[in-house]
């Protein structure tokens, strides 16, 4: 053991923290977006249901006038599982001045940890509850962009995480964008190598409303489970989590902002999705001025007939009624760099612009 190492061992420590209300207070440590009162309850809930932990790294201090030991908080990681599987998750990693020594110590604390609990994999940084503060380290050369699930972090702690075997499990770009008013009676499609308007006579949009979205509230988790890939599920437990997502929406947003397609000859649900308003973007008389767009699906049978665009398209119109802002109005999405598709589509038909790009590292034990 080098004598640098032995200092740092003796100066600092780490401690485990079981306790919501004390884990709260140290969440700031961890992103750069502000924790403010009235998130209290969807933290809360969240941090109950994965029943998380926290490391905390703190500096031991000798306070020799009193002859007593005082210790301060110096940096912090979230930690939780999905019912004791295999991943250990972990969120919030931060520390005050970004120091190297103290990353590193927080990251061995937080390796170690794994290993001596029998977990296989470690993943993360994903910040719970993730409609709010998002997931990702943000990678160098992002632009300095303020708003809901993008957190600003210096390159220093993907990079060191990578320095310590942590490989890129999912990466995606941030993009921004106009929010767009678009005609439903007005998308084209291919078909039988002609460019047509899409027809949706077949197709019957809504809005549930919060009730509405409770008494659906499998069907649609389905929808979204056997359409997107596994690299969507960002968080364990979606289905205790829909909950805390549907009341933050109506809470701070609008019923718009939740729908569903459903098939008629059939009445199953189709295609679906949500915004997530971002309460960091108002005006001066608190209007919103921005809304993540978060996700929206299709049925792998129903694609190619337009049904993406017209879900944007009819939530637009509705949301153009409620009189949302569209002159000032902006809009963000992740997309995979997998997905050149997806980012085509933002480019040339959302006039989105890359911002920057963020990955959920992953390291196998």
């Amino acid at each position: 053991m080098s004598v640098e190492k032995l200092f740092l061992e003796q100066k600092y420590r780490i401690k485990i923290v079981s306790k919501p209300k004390i884990i709260m207070n140290y969440l700031f440590l961890g992103t750069s977006l502000p924790v403010l009162p009235d998130f209290k309850e969807y933290i809360m809930n969240d941090l109950k249901v994965f029943n998380a932990k926290a490391l905390f790294l703190e500096e031991i201090r000798e306070e020799k006038e009193f002859g007593e030991e005082t210790d301060d908080v110096e940096g912090m990681i979230l930690i939780y599982d999905d019912d004791g599987g295999d991943i250990l998750y972990f969120g919030f990693f931060g520390v005050f001045d970004h120091a190297r020594e103290k990353i590193e110590i927080l990251l061995e604390a937080l390796i170690d940890h794994a290993k001596e609990n029998g977990y296989k994999y470690i993943r993360g940084p994903i910040n719970i509850p993730v409609t709010i503060f998002g997931w990702g380290f943000m990678l160098r050369g992002s632009k300095k962009d303020f708003h809901m699930r993008y957190n600003l972090n210096p390159p220093i702690y993907p990079e060191l995480f990578q320095e310590k075997g942590f490989y890129t499990k999912i990466k995606e770009y941030e993009c921004a964008m106009p929010i767009f008013l678009i005609n439903p009676d007005r998308i084209p499609i291919k078909k039988d190598g002609k460019i047509v308007m899409a027809k949706f006579d077949e197709f019957e949009y809504s809005n549930p409303g919060r009730d509405g979205m409770m008494e659906i509230k499998q069907e649609f988790l389905d929808l979204f489970a056997r359409n997107l890939p596994d690299s969507a599920a960002i968080t364990p437990k979606p289905e205790n989590t829909f909950d805390n997502l549907v009341k933050f929406i109506f809470d701070n947003g609008a019923e718009w902002m939740m729908w569903i397609v459903r098939y008629k000859p059939t009445g199953k649900i189709c295609a679906g999705g949500y915004i997530i308003p971002d309460i960091f973007l108002k005006d001066e008389k608190g209007e919103l001025l921005g809304a993540d767009l978060h996700a929206w699906v299709t049925d792998k049978e129903f694609r190619r007939r337009g049904l993406t665009v017209y879900q944007y398209a009819m939530s637009s119109q509705i949301a153009k009624k409620q009189k949302f802002p569209f002159h000032k109005a902006r809009g963000y999405l992740s997309v995979a760099v997998d997905n050149e598709a997806n980012l085509t589509n933002v480019k040339k038909r959302m006039a989105g612009k890359v911002i920057g790009a963020k990955v959920i590292l992953e390291k196998e034990l």
